[in-house]
């Protein structure tokens, strides 16, 4: 049983990101947001939102560690799988100012982030998820100020589409809460069942599961040549992992159990070296071509291994 929850919820998370990604970039359209800030905002928190529900159901079952595991296991899961199957399809290029100011944003709250996992006795607490959600909000609000475009335009093409959007975003959420449940219960049960640490679980099956959004839109924006957009939801799903679904986990945890957190350094490690690529990815301008695609797919599945060995 626990198998089938697993694959129903995964089923459900991927049909559901879709509807949301499809139904939130309707609404941002309508709204009069440039490409970039669509997929590294709007776009990036759609796909998230199953890492969003996951992290806080797997709180809210006396589980902190699976739902924190499940953020740096999603953000491997980003960099390595969603960007190294891109750059499988075509070469994947950095060519935009503003993807240097969020890498460096994002390297700078995942060591934050970090720091949290060491010293979870001093910053556990409601004060570390309010710093998080200021943060996230700052983000928001800086990117959607210099992001904007000419409304005019985005609202004679979109306008009939409104309720639309509505809609697909109301079906895609409720989507997300039922594969998120499932899909929680089946991996807790599992590692019941076999004994299984829950932060490997966090960081496998749940961040694989809830990862798979990203590797879509990664998929299809590569197809498109639309790597602007694929980088994008990349970082800004990363940015909203670590701020957003930290905060929400952090307060979950704080109000239903008060569970204590521990983590080996080979679990946070590549949670950290996978944003420093990033980082050199967009400060080189590098260009990530079919042979290191094939490496990062391979490492992020030698990576998984590793975890059960």
């Amino acid at each position: 049983m626990s198998y089938i929850e697993i694959i129903i919820g995964v089923s459900l998370l991927v049909i559901s990101g879709n509807y949301l990604v499809k139904g939130t970039v309707n609404t941002a359209n309508f709204l009069g947001v440039s490409p970039y800030i669509i997929s590294s905002t709007i776009v990036a928190f759609g796909t998230s939102a199953p890492e969003l529900f996951v992290s806080v159901f797997s709180s809210l079952h006396i589980a902190a560690d699976a739902g924190l595991g499940n953020i740096m296991g999603s953000n491997v899961a980003n960099v390595l799988l969603a960007l190294g199957v891109a750059a499988i399809i075509l070469p994947v290029r950095s060519d935009g100012l503003n993807l240097k100011r969020d890498v460096i944003f994002l390297l700078a709250i995942t060591l934050l982030f970090t720091v949290l996992l060491i010293f979870t006795d001093i910053f556990w607490n409601n004060y570390t998820a309010i710093l998080f959600i200021f943060l996230l909000a700052a983000y928001i609000v800086y990117s959607f100020r210099y992001g904007k475009t000419d409304p005019e335009e985005v609202l004679k093409s979109s306008e009939k589409k409104t309720y639309k959007s509505l809609l697909l975003m109301s079906i895609g959420i409720i989507g997300v809460l039922i594969g998120a449940n499932l899909l929680v219960n089946g991996a807790l049960d599992i590692s019941d069942d076999f004994g299984i640490n829950k932060t490997i679980i966090g960081l496998s099956i749940l961040a694989l599961g809830t990862s798979l959004p990203e590797v879509v839109i990664a998929l299809i924006a590569s197809i498109k040549k639309e790597f602007n957009v694929a980088i994008g939801n990349i970082v800004g799903s990363n940015i909203f992992n670590v701020l957003g679904i930290g905060a929400a986990t952090i307060i979950a945890d704080i109000y239903d159990s008060g569970g204590k957190l521990g983590y080996r350094p080979e679990e946070v490690l590549p949670f950290i070296f996978v944003t420093v690529i990033l980082l050199l990815f967009s400060l080189m301008k590098w260009n990530f071509k079919r042979p290191v695609g094939i490496i990062f797919v391979l490492a992020f599945f030698m990576w998984l291994i590793a975890l059960y060995t």
